[in-house]
């Protein structure tokens, strides 16, 4: 590189290192992550023959199975993929045909959906340790970590938002293959913005 030094507006420094673009999947990580975690067990009450405790201790497991999430971040970056932002593509890439398999619950057993589910979401656990935890020590240097690890966090929060009442209203007013369209088109936008 050269010796330029980064510029001292945080603004112009998320738009020069490329972040900019990148708090879009990150806000939609978050909503997809907490969507999904949030929704699927209710849809999953509604479409099969299962108890509410089922769905209940389905959404505790998870919760711990996602911790996963960190070691496939470990697996991919740095040994195998150099690019952190190419790692955290891949979670959305990986996690779309899984996250497709949901338009067919109800249809599907109800095994399918609970892998689906787990896959998606400890996916987005890894992205959530790529974005989040990885990619604001790029900024070190700069001395802007600490703004770039909150301005990142304060769209994971807008995310649970879209998560919380988005998903909700569309569940209710929409159906649920309306709600699981518009997790594939939020896995394919933040895939597109990542890339």
């Amino acid at each position: 590189g050269t010796n330029t030094p980064p510029p001292k507006n945080t603004l112009k420094l998320l738009a020069s290192s490329g972040l900019l673009l990148l708090l879009i999947p990150a806000c939609l990580r978050s909503s997809l992550d907490l969507g999904v975690k949030s929704w699927v067990p209710t849809m999953i009450v509604e479409n099969y023959d299962v108890s509410i405790s089922f769905a209940n201790a389905l959404t505790t497991a998870l919760i711990f199975v996602n911790l996963g999430g960190v070691f496939i971040a470990g697996f991919m970056y740095p040994k195998r993929i150099k690019n952190v932002t190419l790692a955290f593509a891949l979670c959305f890439l990986f996690s779309l045909p899984f996250t497709a398999l949901l338009l067919w619950v109800g249809k599907v057993s109800v095994f399918a959906v609970v892998l689906s589910l787990t896959v998606i979401t400890t996916l987005m656990y890894a992205g959530h340790q790529l974005i989040n935890v990885i990619l604001p020590s790029f900024f070190i240097k700069t001395g802007r970590a600490g703004s770039v690890s909150a301005i990142l966090n304060a769209f994971a929060s807008f995310g649970a938002v879209i998560a919380n009442f988005l998903f909700g209203y569309l569940a209710e007013s929409h159906g649920w293959s309306v709600t699981t369209a518009s997790w594939i088109v939020i896995t394919v936008v933040a895939l597109l913005f990542s890339l």
